[in-house]
């Protein structure tokens, strides 16, 4: 009976001795990691398994660096360019899992309608150094594959829209993402004469700007009912007014500050945002400018001289000026 219970004893040291191993080994994966705030990692193009190891090792994220790169070679763990972000006390099993898994974190970008170069910059700083931006901004590669070859820069080649980054990005390659959106989304809408209709939705969309942003939000105004019904009745004749009108291609933006004297004359920037629709907004544009004023006689002047030029041109202008 004693020899029975010494025998079933060592069996049972034998086993825990072959256990403790695996015991250890699970318990070092799945333990609370050494890392006291969140930190981003960023892998780069290149950068081997090795140095992410020694990397998460450096900056607190894991305790070993061995034990990361035998995880990663047992699992073949294929490494994708990003950034990533770990929180407070992550284990081991938590950071080789988003890697592995390549949770990125990524950044939302908006680039609006009609952004000027010293916008994008702003917008991009934290993707692109300021210098390296001027840089790409007037590189002829990224301006053929827009599609504009003649084009100085990139000014009107940016496509408006919410780009996700991170900062593991090259800044050329931020660059292009921009210029792509614009050559595949932009450019086949000024292809073979085709542009988005001006429509009614478009106008009232552009119209509520100035109750929504200006009158509510910059003035902290809030319209009566009467008053909100009057503004109704002129935004409505004012959409009757334009879709009553002859169509024709519109650039939305015609002001002086988007003309550049040139070689044929003038250069238009900003064009993304151009449209078919009615005849006169674009010469409204340019003589009632937002940032120049001049006096009504000269604006008078132009607006004829511009009515005789567009009736011998065949533009379908109104026969009678004063009408």
């Amino acid at each position: 009976m004693a020899r029975r219970v010494l025998s079933l004893r060592l069996f049972v040291a034998i086993l825990l001795l072959a256990l403790l191993p695996t015991l250890g080994a699970w318990w070092t994966w799945k333990r609370q990691g050494p890392l006291q705030q969140e930190a981003t990692v960023l892998v780069r193009k290149g950068t081997t398994l090795n140095q992410v190891a020694d990397q998460l090792e450096r900056e607190g994220v894991i305790r070993s660096a061995s034990l990361f790169r035998l995880w990663a070679r047992a699992r073949k763990l294929q490494l994708i360019r990003g950034e990533y972000t770990f929180r407070p006390q992550a284990s081991l099993a938590d950071v080789a899992g988003k890697l592995r898994r390549a949770e990125i974190h990524f950044t939302p970008v908006a680039i609006p309608e009609g952004a000027h170069a010293w916008s994008v910059q702003r917008r991009l700083k934290d993707f692109v150094p300021e210098e390296v931006f001027w840089t790409l901004w007037k590189s002829p590669r990224l301006v053929k594959t827009a599609g504009f070859e003649t084009a100085e820069n990139l000014e009107g080649l940016v496509a408006p829209a919410t780009y996700r980054l991170h900062h593991a990005m090259e800044p050329e390659e931020v660059m292009l993402l921009l210029v792509e959106a614009f050559r595949d989304q932009i450019r086949p809408q000024l292809e073979g004469g085709v542009l988005p209709p001006y429509d009614e939705t478009l106008l009232r969309r552009e119209l509520g700007l100035f109750p929504e942003w200006y009158l509510q939000r910059h003035l902290g105004i809030t319209l009566s009912e009467a008053r909100r019904s009057a503004l109704e009745g002129v935004f409505t004749a004012i959409v009757q007014s334009n879709l009553a009108q002859p169509a024709v291609y519109v650039h939305r933006d015609y002001m002086p500050r988007n003309l550049m004297l040139c070689t044929p004359n003038p250069g238009v920037l900003d064009f993304q945002d151009a449209v078919y629709g009615p005849i006169t907004y674009d010469v409204a544009s340019l003589f009632k400018d937002a940032f120049i004023s001049w006096d009504e006689e000269r604006v008078l002047d132009w607006t004829v001289r511009y009515w005789e030029k567009a009736k011998r041109a065949g533009l379908p202008v109104d026969a009678d000026f004063g009408i």
